[in-house]
């Protein structure tokens, strides 16, 4: 069978039938940049990714099957179990009364990590994976880079000034009962009742667009990549990435995002640590640890105000309600056997203890499924990726045996 369509001489990028669903799935999650971030009801826009997401599962494992490919029926046991996560809760949010488009919410976001990852995991061939490891890549690190600067915008334009945005969060902080997320609906109205004199301490569902776990991403892998390049010398490069990790870090910190920022400095740490580890060249090493302290010094001089304000927030409020939301979901769940193992549904809601509105989601993906779908939910859950753990843990170690053998 003739798989190559298009072929750029020199580049090694080629089109196939066989790479079809991957370029669809990436459509999909493209369209995360079109859309508002949580929408009441889903649009035009939530829609067509919807339809994306859908035919590219679809036809991934359509040709899984007609391929026969490697893992075969581990790839239709995790199918099947990521089916059954997806499909009983929402019977659970329907029979509770909750609305279509509240259980479309949960349940679209959950197909992407019980069924579209498990199946890309099985049905990337040897032949095409590097394709598809750059295809998922692009379009991850596209919508890592473009959220943080759509954030930046929107949020000017919401609040007159960037230092407005964080004017509000720090007197927001001062006071966590002050915490509100208002509905979009809603942000008209704040507006126009607050004066200058008075920065409001409320944002729109807008600023969610600097939470896409992409924009974490994107500066982790690229922080990565600026060190990779000033070892190099290839310093356009450089200055590239260290642009993208410096908006991403720019807003995640705006926001007193403690830990994304976190997340970010301990992956550097330990990419540094390794490059300092795999090079024996003493030079290298000195130049790793002059680079090290240089981007800590600008950091330290052109965010000393988000970084006192990330420090700030820590002594303020502690976990921010995490404890208390936990505290929250195991009460919801306690008194009831049968929500304690099916979960309230897809689209159901609860009040956490830090605040009187009731809302629809975890800050943890495990409190989250344990809330909507019980503790069958929860085991589910581990199923699905404790296959793909071990999996992944054995492939290592295979190739690890054979690179030492050609060694």
């Amino acid at each position: 069978m003739k798989q190559r369509l298009i072929n750029y001489s020199g580049t090694g990028l080629y089109f196939s039938k066989g790479l079809f669903p991957y370029y669809l799935i990436v459509v999909s999650y493209l369209l995360v940049l079109f859309s508002e971030p949580m929408p009441p009801v889903p649009g035009v826009v939530e829609l067509l990714a919807g339809m994306c997401l859908v035919l590219g599962c679809v036809l991934l494992l359509k040709e899984a099957i007609k391929l026969k490919a490697s893992d075969y029926k581990w790839l239709v046991l995790s199918m099947l179990t990521g089916v059954l996560l997806v499909i009983y809760p929402g019977i659970t949010g329907l029979l509770n009364g909750v609305d279509s488009h509240k259980i479309a919410r949960d349940l679209f976001p959950m197909l992407f990590l019980v069924i579209l990852a498990p199946l890309i995991a099985y049905s990337a061939d040897g032949y095409n994976k590097s394709k598809i490891v750059g295809i998922m890549l692009a379009g991850v690190l596209c919508v890592g880079a473009i959220s943080p600067v759509e954030f930046l915008i929107d949020m000017r334009s919401e609040f007159g000034s960037l230092n407005g945005l964080s004017t509000a969060f720090d007197l927001t902080y001062s006071d966590p009962s002050n915490i509100q997320v208002p509905p979009s609906g809603d942000v008209a109205r704040l507006t126009a009742t607050t004066s200058a004199s008075n920065p409001k301490n409320t944002f729109s569902v807008r600023a969610l667009h600097i939470f896409e776990p992409a924009v974490t991403f994107a500066a982790i892998y690229c922080g990565c990549l600026f060190f990779v390049n000033i070892l190099r010398r290839q310093v356009i490069q450089a200055c590239i990435y260290a642009v993208v990790v410096a908006v991403a870090l720019y807003g995640l910190s705006m926001l007193r995002l403690r830990a994304p920022v976190g997340l970010f400095v301990i992956s550097q740490l330990i990419f540094i640590s390794y490059l300092a580890y795999k090079t024996n060249n003493v030079k290298k090493q000195l130049g790793i640890a002059f680079s090290v302290l240089l981007v800590c010094l600008i950091v330290a001089i052109a965010f000393r105000d988000l970084i006192w304000g990330l420090i700030l927030k820590n002594h303020l409020v502690g976990t921010n309600g995490k404890l208390e939301e936990w505290s929250a979901v195991f009460a919801t769940l306690s008194g009831d056997w049968k929500k304690l193992l099916m979960g309230i549904g897809w689209g159901g809601e609860f009040v956490p203890r830090y605040q009187l509105q009731s809302v629809r989601f975890t800050h943890s993906l495990f409190s989250f499924v344990l809330l909507k779908a019980g503790l069958v939910g929860l085991l589910l859950l581990a199923a699905v990726y404790a296959r793909l753990i071990a999996r992944f843990i054995i492939r290592l170690r295979v190739n690890v045996l054979q690179h030492e053998q050609l060694a």
